[in-house]
């Protein structure tokens, strides 16, 4: 005889809890906005990363004058999918964008241009932002189904409460 899979309210409880706490560290690690900006006047590009309650983190400095340019990178992945991302192309070798990669490469070309363009030219500053909307958005709908995992488990100890309740009021 094959049983079900019945983990019951304490199993939807359990499985509740880490699907929120799994969405919002995907939330708070992946849906960081990434600001790359660029003064010619301080010679100075800085790589800062805002999460999501607005805190700002200071990622990388570099001299501008060590600054090359950017390229596309790819990586496929056992599924044979394509992820992307922007690499800053400086005289001590290649620094990341970003952490994350996506499959976005319309948007990771077009911020390598901007700043190739900005390198071969007079511009005084350069401003480029990438948002972490994917991860934000994944994150929540990770944590909304946990949430929802949540509340089926409370419905059996709502019904198990409201028939004590009843009970009790019988009897007095």
């Amino acid at each position: 005889m094959v049983r079900g899979n019945n983990t019951g309210p304490f199993g939807l409880f359990i499985m509740g809890i880490i699907f929120i706490g799994a969405g919002l560290a995907i939330v708070y690690f992946l849906g960081k906005d990434i600001n790359f900006m660029c003064s010619r006047a301080a010679d100075r590009c800085i790589i800062e990363e805002t999460n999501i309650f607005g805190e700002t983190e200071l990622v990388e400095t570099l001299e501008l004058r060590k600054l090359a340019g950017a390229e596309v990178i790819e990586k496929r992945d056992s599924d044979g999918d394509y992820t992307y991302k922007v690499m800053l192309i400086t005289n001590q070798g290649r620094i990341p964008l970003s952490g994350m990669s996506s499959s976005d490469h319309r948007s990771h070309r077009k911020n390598a241009e901007k700043i190739n363009e900005y390198v071969n030219s007079y511009n005084e500053s350069l401003e480029i932002e990438q948002a972490g909307t994917f991860g934000r958005i994944f994150g929540f709908v990770f944590a909304g189904i946990g949430g929802l995992l949540l509340l089926g488990s409370l419905v059996p100890l709502f019904k198990l409460a409201v028939l004590l309740f009843v009970m009790l009021a019988k009897r007095n």
